[in-house]
């Protein structure tokens, strides 16, 4: 084992070693520090789990929006091509399907509700929208379910899907699902 020796030359004599300090901890040191550590934590775990439930219970809007936007996105494609009047009629029904499914999924008990009791609740969840689906052209949608003679024009559908989009980003309510 060698000993350290001080340097021999003349120039270095009055060096000395510089010396490292101690490794600073990241764990708070103190009692206080570990409380409002402890509390951050806790708050932070809080918060995940609330935006968690959050996101996890507007599932329903994310997927209902996806299949508005397609059948607006196909409705456009359709009033390029001649057979307009089927397509209409198709997304006229599928549009009512996923509405429904939304408003089931908030209360369970609207499953039964249909024509203007249905316009109602949407209405219900909707209320600062300034155009309510309880008007001309919600009648004229409920009409166009359950007549086939009485379809909705491409505008008048078009104005519905932009509706019920709106309805779908913006509705209020709680859910009665677990």
């Amino acid at each position: 084992m060698s000993l350290h020796t001080p340097p021999s030359s003349y120039i270095l004599r009055d060096l000395s070693e510089v010396v490292t300090p101690e490794h600073v901890s990241w764990f708070p040191q103190t009692l206080g520090w570990k409380i409002i550590a402890i509390a951050l934590v806790v708050f932070s775990l809080y918060k995940a789990i609330k935006w968690g439930k959050k996101w996890w219970g507007n599932r329903y809007r994310r997927e209902a929006l996806t299949l508005v936007i397609s059948m607006k996105a196909r409705l456009d494609e359709q009033a390029k091509m001649s057979n307009e009047s089927q397509v209409s009629q198709q997304i006229t029904h599928d549009l009512f399907e996923v509405m429904k499914a939304a408003i089931v999924y908030l209360n369970p008990k609207h499953a039964p509700i249909f024509g203007h009791d249905f316009l109602c609740v949407i209405d219900g969840y909707f209320p600062q929208s300034s155009t309510p689906f309880d008007d001309d052209l919600g009648k004229g949608w409920m009409k166009a379910l359950v007549q086939s003679k009485k379809q909705l024009t491409f505008q008048e559908l078009q104005q519905l899907l932009i509706l019920c989009e709106a309805w779908l980003r913006h509705h209020q309510g709680e859910t009665n699902v677990g």
